[in-house]
Formats: C-alpha cells, sequence, structure tokens
C-alpha cells in the first residue's frame, strides 16, 4: 500500500454528485487523437498532458490522443498495446523518477508482449531533485505543459 500526499491545488472534484465506478487496472481516454501521437498521463500529470496536447493542436498543427492511465499497477495492456500498435509516437508523462518508472513498465509491457513500440518518457531524472513548489521543478525539469510541447513537437516534426 502506497500513501501519497499531492502537493498543489489540482483539478478538484464536485461532492455532491455520485463517483462514477472505477475499474482496477482500466485507463479514461479523455481525447481521441488523429492516431500519430498518444500522451498518456498518470495522476496529475494527466493535466499537463491535457493542456500540452492543446499546445500540440494549436501551434504544432497535431491532434494527440490523451488518455488518463489512472493505474500504474496494474496497466491497462489492452489500451496501451492498442495505442503502441497504431501509434507512431507515444509520449508517457508522469511526476516520478523515470528510471523504473510508468513509462518503463510501459516499455517492459511492450516488450514482453513482443510489440515493436516504444514509449517515450517524461518524467524526473534520476538524481536527486532540490526542493521547490511544484510549478518551480516542473518548469526546471521542463514538465510543463508548454515544454512538454515543444519537446514533443521537435520529436515528432524531426527538428
Amino acid at each position: 500500500v502506497a500513501l501519497r500526499y499531492p502537493r498543489g491545488s489540482g483539478r478538484g472534484l464536485d461532492l455532491s454528485q455520485p463517483f462514477p465506478p472505477l475499474e482496477i487496472g482500466r485507463a479514461e481516454v479523455l481525447r481521441e487523437g488523429d492516431g500519430r501521437v498518444a500522451l498518456v498521463g498518470i495522476g496529475t500529470m494527466t493535466q499537463h498532458a491535457e493542456a500540452a496536447a492543446d499546445r500540440l493542436e494549436s501551434a504544432h498543427g497535431l491532434r494527440p490522443a490523451v488518455v488518463d492511465a489512472r493505474f500504474v499497477k496494474p496497466l491497462d495492456e489492452a489500451l496501451l498495446a492498442r495505442l503502441g500498435e497504431t501509434c507512431e509516437y507515444l509520449f508517457t508523462i508522469e511526476d516520478n523518477s523515470v528510471a523504473g518508472g510508468f513509462g518503463s513498465a510501459v516499455n517492459e509491457m511492450f516488450e514482453r508482449l513482443g510489440l515493436p513500440a516504444r514509449a517515450h518518457p517524461y518524467g524526473l531524472p534520476d538524481r536527486f531533485v532540490e526542493h521547490g513548489s511544484p510549478e518551480e521543478l516542473y518548469e526546471e525539469l521542463g514538465l510543463t505543459p508548454g515544454r512538454l510541447a515543444e519537446d514533443i513537437a521537435r520529436r515528432v516534426n524531426g527538428r
């Protein structure tokens, strides 16, 4: 069991409405893309994935799919495998260490299933990160929606 105390304001929920059932291990597709690029966020980084997708569409003409993975274990293997088979570029976005993190788990799953796909992970480097506000750290580490969008566009467009 892991207890996590997130920082920042988050999205918030309307607590007056009943929660829809949440199937363990099932990701949620938030936005269908044009099939070329997929952004798969985990936790609070799903918001960054959505905002980066908006910027990619408006500034670079890319229409990525956006997925809220919701679970690291178990992975939604069916959905991730479909994205791996159909998308040219799949990016995972997490506020966790890239080494041994969510993106690594997705790549291990692709390998185990014999898929030639590769997830390109964005997350924390394998080093000590100084303390700071989430906004300061996201900027320092290139995990803001703007920095993500610019780097993804550069990778996809080969520049």
